[in-house]
């Protein structure tokens, strides 16, 4: 605990803290991740798998407004990421196993996600919930002037009706 204290008080001299950490310099971060029966993207870690990928549901505080469908994946080392922004009723049909629609987005997140759901049959495997701590080295280097950021929120075709013990209902209600 010292040691972090130490550490924090020296990124705080250095470092600008993300906007996102509000008065406390922390956020919440939900996360739903998704695998195979067989926990294939859990091995593939645990085994240090030079290429790898795995797909999570995420959101920040308690922010229902804008929920990510997140493709995470390594390449001998370089990690890279895509989204899709999803609205919450979208983010519901796919923790309820509706991901039909899916495959008609024009958002690859989306379709590639749902291909394999189908032929990998990837499922809600571990909900993991944390607080972050976060330091920003220079947001003119993070946002530079000509770098343009948008999320457009996709929204569900047809209505689905579930219960609300559903795993997003309990993954959005955890306590810490």
């Amino acid at each position: 605990a010292t040691e972090a204290l130490a550490l924090r008080s020296r990124l705080d001299c250095l470092l600008q803290r993300a906007r996102a950490g509000g008065p406390l310099g922390t956020y919440l971060v939900h996360s739903l991740y998704f695998d195979t029966p067989e926990c294939a993207a859990l091995a593939d870690k645990i085994d240090g798998a030079p290429i790898r990928s795995k797909f999570r549901l995420r959101y920040y505080n308690d922010n229902l407004a804008l929920i990510r469908l997140e493709q995470k994946y390594k390449h001998f080392g370089m990690t890279a990421k895509r989204q899709a922004c999803l609205a919450e009723v979208a983010a519901r049909r796919i923790v309820a196993g509706d991901v039909e629609w899916c495959v008609a987005s024009e958002d690859p997140v989306l379709r590639e996600f749902s291909l394999r759901w189908r032929t990998e049959m990837l499922r809600p495997a571990a909900i993991v919930r944390y607080h972050r701590e976060a330091w920003l080295p220079s947001l003119a280097w993070i946002f530079p002037p000509w770098r343009k950021f948008a999320c457009r929120p996709v929204r569900a075709t047809k209505s689905s009706r579930w219960p609300t013990t559903t795993a997003l209902a309990r993954w959005s209600s955890l306590e810490p």
